[in-house]
């Protein structure tokens, strides 16, 4: 996989969440309503939604933009690997 571009975005966060969503919608059939919270991360088609802490804030986001799906690595090689990067 490369890496193609890094997109950094100063997001709002209203009520513990905030939701990243595709820019070009229209390969979904519907477009996802709504927020779903979970745990930390979320994954509806076309939207990832992120739950915070934080009722309401501003935090930075770096979205990564890559050339295919990601591989399925085990959480201790995702650690493993940002760390040697």
């Amino acid at each position: 996989m490369t890496l193609l571009e890094t997109q950094h975005v100063d997001a709002h966060v209203d009520f513990s969440g905030l939701g990243l969503q595709d820019a070009d919608d229209t390969w979904l059939s519907m477009f996802p309503d709504g927020f779903t919270q979970g745990p930390f991360l979320s994954e509806q088609p076309g939207c990832i939604d992120l739950t915070s802490a934080g009722h309401t804030q501003t935090v930075s986001v770096d979205a990564e933009i890559w050339d295919g799906p990601p591989t399925h690595l085990g959480v201790e090689q995702y650690v493993a690997q940002f760390w040697a990067e």
